[in-house]
């Protein structure tokens, strides 16, 4: 009895790994209209819309409603780390957890996750409720400007 239980709690871990490993988010190589390169879902299918009313004010937003996946990208004179910091306070003021890795900020909104950096004047904030923080970061440390 004990060899079948041993038997059937590794089928069962073993299981658990597989099932893990396939829940891993399939990416490619994507150009965002020559602003920025990024490895995102195979699966998606990005739209430009109007970011005027968005977090920054202007900006081009990019989003994928299969993935409920969205990138906003801002090139502007006013991008440098003080701009990026006064945005993520904004999240942590509304209740969200941050935190650092590298140059990303890696904000979990309680149901929204969020990865925001900027680089020489250019910020990427990738956001998306379906798709879990591995994935955004693997996303973002793919950014090519």
């Amino acid at each position: 009895m004990k060899k079948i239980l041993t038997i059937l709690m590794f089928v069962a871990a073993f299981g658990l790994v597989i099932g893990c490993a396939s829940a891993a988010v399939d990416l490619t190589d994507h150009d965002f209209d020559g602003h920025f390169s990024m490895k995102v879902p195979k699966n998606a299918t990005f739209k430009l819309t109007d970011a005027d009313n968005g977090i920054f004010g202007s900006g081009d937003s990019y989003h994928d409603s299969v993935n409920n996946l969205s990138a906003t990208y801002l090139m502007s004179a006013d991008v440098n780390d003080s701009f990026v910091d006064k945005y993520v306070n904004q999240f942590k003021d509304k209740g969200a957890d941050v935190s650092k890795k590298g140059d990303l900020n890696i904000i979990d909104g309680h149901g929204i996750n969020v990865i925001m950096f900027q680089k020489d004047g250019e910020l990427l904030m990738i956001e998306s409720t379906q798709l879990d923080m591995d994935t955004l970061t693997t996303m973002a440390e793919s950014v090519k400007f």
